[in-house]
Order: structure tokens, then sequence, then C-alpha cells
């Protein structure tokens, strides 16, 4: 490749990427219901909210307080928790788990001045409450920072042998924060959802120092993800759901990094989801092939990363083997005690991905317990925030576009479409109205709807649940607000200028939609325009019925049988069309408007229709003039008209 054709290939790949302004919209434009805490509950800050995938319902784990509302957001179901004695009167924990089952909610925090968790009826959560008393190393309670995440996942009974064994179950896999030698709470846990009682555990004091923050948890697959800061550091731990011992020896961590430079980055949040294919193709995966979304943020901004699953996957395969091996990709992992590498003393020895979830083999040799990578895994960012602290993330596909939806902790929700592994853009901010993004929010694919919620410990109006719309094209009233500036990636990805109907649509809601001229997506060059007008924009009073040829980029493909014609204010003309031009006549003069004795010039609209739409979908300036008040125009036009037709 010469080097001029590396530098146009340069150029094009920057151009490709240009970033332009951000749309900023008022939550009016997308909301559908909310719910803000009541003035009777002043200061009952909001913590967690989960949802009823069969009814719909809401639940909201507050300070001191438990909320159940409707699919529309009405409250139902108010209950109090009463006045804990610690300092800590939060519920820190809140999932639901509804299957034919098991239908239940479950809640951990502070009961009575304990650390406990009850399991309530998700129809009414002031029903069928229990107490679940041997509870209290579940959460950590005390420094409001000190976070607890849990999902249910699918699960096995690590007893149980094969011959007993009578298939998965659900589980509540929980990691909380904090750690050291002094203390007794649980860094991993399964529980059983009957009881909560403990199945396996990675006990916290087996850290060496209590700087370990969990900020997410994920299923995914076979496994569990527990995203993790340390010492301003990110880490992501991964447990095997059906790990064969009590102690869960296989967990491994990995280092992730999201950074430019020497910046660092601690993670706040993650989602694992597809790709569009946009982003696929960029990445070199498929479309359905897993990928983790991970939003980090540093003291000046928030950092959007992505990483295929494949390559998460292989860096903690290469930790074990390289454990195991004696290689360096894995060893003993710096943070946990007892952490073991050691090489199997029979040869030839073949690993395997059996090993992945087993380490210790059928002889009671231990293989390894509790490994590091040795190797990040890194990225650079696909986008940066400029001061924002970000709190959530989850993504969506619209179309082969990837869209991503980020919170913050001044309650405002960023919304970004990932054109590849190095470009994504910030297309639209939503204010929420202040407080700060929970981490959890809930798409509804099929409503194409997000519920989330905003919580504040200072204003009990920012304690507010809301759920809106994922997109409203119609807010854009003109094709540069539609898909962005000229040439950039700025526009809203679900939406594109219907150019023959001049308005903001969803692709499917633009008749017969041809992506590259009757439907503009979000990064086409430029909008529908009047380019150019032969021989001029202006004409002379006089000079009347004259053809001008019109040159419009982007011009759409009308329909067979259908034609464009030219309107110059109420006058319609046909056109004749031939490629991007249209030649028209100009109106009589029995059909032109009067100029004003005190003007020198009149002017005109001159738009383009056509009998397909009947819609002006485009239009420009055409003006009248009167030589006669006026001769500098003799100048101005010479070369385009002829100079004896400018005098009366």
């Amino acid at each position: 490749m010469t080097h001029s054709v590396f530098g146009v290939l340069l150029i094009l790949i920057l151009i490709s990427c240009q970033i332009g302004s951000i749309q900023s919209a008022p939550l009016s434009s997308y909301l559908v219901s909310s719910f803000t805490a009541p003035d009777s509950d002043f200061n009952q800050q909001f913590n967690h909210i989960a949802i009823n995938n069969i009814t719909g319902d809401i639940y909201i784990g507050a300070r001191e307080r438990l909320y159940q509302l409707d699919s529309d957001l009405a409250l139902k179901v108010t209950v109090d928790n009463g006045n804990c004695d610690t300092s800590d009167k939060d519920n820190k924990l809140l999932t639901t788990v509804v299957t034919h089952h098991i239908y239940k909610l479950i809640t951990c925090g502070c009961l009575k001045g304990e650390s406990l968790c009850q399991t309530r009826n998700p129809v009414n959560i002031s029903l069928d409450l229990i107490e679940l008393a041997d509870t209290p190393h579940i959460v950590a309670m005390g420094d409001v920072s000190m976070s607890t995440v849990g999902v249910v996942a699918l699960g096995t009974d690590f007893e149980e042998d094969e011959i007993t064994k009578h298939g998965e179950s659900l589980y509540f896999f929980i990691a909380r924060s904090g750690g050291g030698a002094a203390s007794a709470f649980r860094f991993i846990s399964k529980y059983s959802l009957a009881d909560l009682q403990s199945q396996q555990q990675i006990q916290a004091n087996i850290f060496t120092d209590d700087s370990t923050s969990s900020k997410h948890i994920i299923s995914y697959e076979d496994f569990i993800f527990v995203s993790i800061s340390r010492d301003e550091e990110t880490y992501l731990g991964r447990i095997c759901r059906d790990s064969p011992d009590q102690d869960f020896e296989s967990y491994t961590e990995i280092k992730l990094e999201c950074r430019q430079g020497r910046s660092k980055n601690v993670i706040q949040s993650a989602y694992i989801g597809p790709a569009g294919s946009e982003l696929a193709e960029s990445m070199n995966i498929n479309t359905m092939d897993g990928v983790l979304y991970a939003v980090f943020s540093s003291t000046s901004s928030s950092s959007l990363c992505v990483y295929t699953m494949i390559d998460v996957q292989q860096s903690f395969k290469d930790a074990i083997l390289g454990c195991i091996e004696g290689t360096s990709t894995g060893a003993e992992n710096m943070f946990l005690e007892n952490s073991k590498c050691e090489m199997y003393p029979v040869t030839p020895y073949t690993p395997s991905d059996s090993y992945q979830c087993r380490g210790i083999i059928e002889d009671g040799y231990i293989l390894y317990k509790y490994v590091s990578a040795t190797n990040p895994l890194s990225a650079s960012p696909t986008t940066t925030i400029p001061n924002v602290t970000s709190t959530s993330i989850v993504t969506i596909i619209e179309r082969h576009h990837t869209v991503v939806f980020i919170g913050d902790t001044e309650g405002s929700l960023h919304k970004i479409n990932i054109v590849n592994t190095s470009c994504g853009y910030v297309y639209e901010d939503v204010s929420l109205g202040g407080g700060s993004v929970l981490q959890e929010m809930f798409l509804d694919e099929s409503k194409e709807q997000l519920t989330l919620a905003t919580s504040s410990d200072r204003d009990s109006s920012q304690n507010r649940v809301v759920t809106i719309d994922l997109v409203n094209c119609g807010q854009y009233q003109t094709c540069a607000e539609c898909i962005g500036e000229d040439g950039g990636n700025d526009g809203d990805p679900y939406c594109g200028w219907c150019t023959l109907e001049a308005r903001c649509t969803r692709y499917e809601e633009c008749p017969s939609p041809d992506e590259s001229t009757r439907w503009l997506s979000y990064n086409a060059i430029q909008c529908v325009s009047i380019s150019d007008i032969q021989p001029d924009h202006r004409l002379p009073y006089k000079v009347t019925e004259q053809e001008i040829i019109i040159t419009v980029q982007q011009l759409p493909t009308l329909k067979a049988n259908h034609q464009y014609r030219c309107a110059f204010d109420s006058y319609v003309v046909s056109a004749v069309t031939t490629s991007d031009t249209l030649v028209c006549t100009t109106p009589p003069v029995d059909e032109l408007p009067t100029i004003p004795v005190e003007d020198d010039h009149k002017n005109l609209t001159l738009s383009i229709v056509s009998t397909e739409t009947t819609v002006y979908f485009i239009s420009t300036d055409f003006i009248l003039f009167d030589c006669t008040y006026h001769k500098s125009y003799v100048t101005n036009f010479t070369g385009y008209f002829n100079t004896a037709l400018y005098i009366a």
C-alpha cells in the first residue's frame, strides 16, 4: 500500500468517527410513568429496585421502607422495616424469584438492629413474612460504600453424587465487599432459596486487606462473574455455578484494564449481551457471541470498554493452565491467603477444560486454589464521558447498531451508539431530575421501555422510579437534528430522516424505506438539500417562464408513475428529473407577486414536492428583484443573464 492510499484511508477512518454535538432532552420527551417517595417518607433513600417479570410489579428497597408498585408505577403496598439501631438503615439486597416452583421476594439489610434477611410474598409484600434469623453475614452493613450484590442462577448441590443427583435448581449467589483477617463475613456465597442457608462460600477473611469492593455480579453460561475494585484497580472474579467443592477452590481472577495512556479507571457496573453487526464485525465475532460491556470511572470522567467473552474466558483458562503448568500466564493470588499452584505429580499431564471448575482432582490432590492471571485483559475506551461518575449500564441492539444506556451520580441517562471497538459516541443526554441512578435498570424490549430509579439522601423528590421510552424520533423537527451534523456519527441510531415525508421516523415507519435516499440514517453523509440553482436563485422581475436547473443532494428515487414538481410559493409546475437534477420553469408574470414600492426585491420559497407524498420536503429562497430600483444588481449578475433584460 502506498503512503498516499494509506493517508486517504486514514482520513476516511477519522471522518467516519467524527463526533458532533450531543442532543439534550428533557425527561418529558420520554416519560411513560413515574413514582416519587411520599412526603411522609422524607429521606427514606432508595437503594435497590427489582422487578416481577410476570406481573410487571416493581419493588423498591429503601431506608427503613419497602415499596411495591404496579407496572404503571402506582403505589400498591408500603412496608415499614422499623428503625434500625445501627448507623446503616438500608435494605442492601433485593431480588425477586419468580418461577413455577418458587415465588418470593428476598430482601436483606438492617432488621431490628441486625443484618438479616426476609422473604415476602411478591403479590403483596406485607404478607407471608419469614424472618431468616441465621443470615447475619450475607450483606455488608455499616459503611454505605460496602456494597453487596446478588444474582439468582441455576446450580447443583455440590454434596450430591452422580447417583442421587436430581438436576439443577436455582440458588442465590452473593458477593459482598470488605475482607481482612478480622472479617467474619463471606466474600462469595451460594445459598439455597428455601432458607438462605449457605451451601458453599469463600470466606472474606482470606483476603489480605479490606479493600475489596464487589461492584456487580452476573450469571453467564456455566459461570458467575463478579466485578471488583481493589486499590484503584479492577478485577473480574469467576466461580463455576456447579463447583464441586465447599470453598470454591476454582475461583479465579483476571485484571481488567480500560484506559488511555496512564489514567486508571475503576469499574462501576457491567453487562453481558450480544453485539450489533457493526460492532461484531469490528471485534471479529458473531452477533450472538457474548460481549462484556463495562463502564469505568476515574477522577475526571467515565469510560466504556468492551471485551469479547471469548477473550474473557480465554484469560481465565490461561490463568489456570499457567498456574498448573508453571508458565507465565497464571500464578497464586497475592490478595487471597491459601492461594496455591501445584504441578500434577504424574507425567505426562494433559490439562483439559474440566480443570476450569475443579481445583481438586480425584485422589484429593489440590492442583490449584484461588488463581490469578498475570496478564491483564486490556481495552481502550470506545467512549469517554467527561465530568461524569457512572453507576449503571444496560445495552440493546437496534437493527445493526449497539446502543448503550449509562446512568450517573447526577441523575442523567447517557445514550451511546458503539460504532466499533475504537469509536462510540453519546448521541443524547436525558436529565432524570437529579439523584444518583441506581445500578439496576430493566429493559422491556417488546415495549422498548426502560425502568430505573434515582436516589438521594438530601432531596426526597429525587427518590424516584421512572419508566421511559427508549426512542422518540418525533422530537427531532429537522433533518439536522434527526441524523446529526453532516458527515458525523452523532445522530440517534433509532431514528432517520424519512426524506419524502420530511419527518424523523423509525426505519419501519417510513414508507418503502431505502437507507441510501428515502430514509437517511444517523450517519448519513448529509441531509437532502438543494446545492445549486442555475443560472441563479435570483430572478429579474420581468424575466419569466425561464428554465432553471436545480441540483439536489441525496435526491430520493420515486416509485413508478410518480414525478417531482417545483413549487414557487403556491405556484406548482412539473419538473424533468435526471439523476440528481430537476429542470423547472419559473412562473409566468401573472403568477408572480407584486414587489412593494418601497422594496427592490421579494422572496419566494422554492420547494420540491413529489406526487408520491405531496409533501414539500426541501425548500430554499428564490428572489425576485427590480433592477430599475437598484442598478447594482446589474454588475452582480453579469454572465448569468442578458444585462439588457434588467433595465425597464
